[in-house]
């Protein structure tokens, strides 16, 4: 059992970035005026691929279910389940587990653009990850003889852009964003995997109900 900690440097720019995040966000809610009575809740779709790994390359693909709240400028997505898998190949099978919390901050509504029905948004996040991988036997690739398996928790950083439609108590967001994921800490056997970052290309829909006080 072997633990990767976080490095002091790693520690430093995570926690920079995300103060800058907050500090940028409480800025502009203070700066303009938004309709703070409305109130947005929903479910959210997202499905995609990873290409994950530095010492072992790996491609996965698959998709998250989960909830997400907001208002028009900021939405919070908490994605529960998410479960992401490889191909079978020669070499190594992957799984991953997840569950993730990101916050997502719409630029032009912020910037005062406020029917325009396309957005873009910076995205900052935090996962708590289970990977698995087989190992196959050599002469027999679909049964894998050994598994490998260890937690990870991770910072996510991108961006994305979302087609909005709405009426006064419905929505419905397509969206589609990419980030970086970097590995903070990890408790399990770790050698030969090197998984320190990964990047992630997804799609998604977000659909719900307008809440007005």
């Amino acid at each position: 059992m072997n633990r990767v900690a976080p490095t002091k440097a790693t520690k430093t720019s995570f926690l920079l970035v995300m103060l800058i995040f907050m500090f940028t966000l409480t800025g502009f809610a203070q700066k303009r005026k938004f309709k703070i009575s409305q109130s947005y809740v929903g479910i959210e779709l997202m499905g995609g691929y990873r290409a994950t790994g530095t010492n072992t390359s790996q491609e996965v693909s698959g998709g998250t279910i989960g909830l997400v709240t907001g208002k028009d400028f900021i939405m919070v997505s908490i994605r529960g389940i998410g479960i992401y898998q490889s191909a079978l190949n020669p070499q190594t099978n992957m799984s991953i587990f997840e569950s993730q919390a990101a916050v997502n901050m719409h630029v032009l509504k912020m910037l005062g653009a406020g029917k325009s029905f396309i957005d873009f948004y910076p995205l900052a996040g935090i996962s708590v990850s289970k990977y698995k991988f087989g190992s196959p036997d050599a002469a027999n690739t679909t049964q894998p003889q050994k598994t490998t398996d260890f937690n990870g928790l991770s910072y996510n950083l991108g961006g994305g852009v979302v087609f909005k439609l709405k009426n006064r108590f419905k929505f419905v967001h397509l969206f589609a964003e990419v980030s970086n994921q970097h590995l903070l800490s990890a408790s399990g056997n770790t050698d030969g995997f090197g998984l320190d970052k990964s990047f992630s290309g997804n799609i998604g829909l977000r659909i719900g109900r307008i809440f007005t006080k």
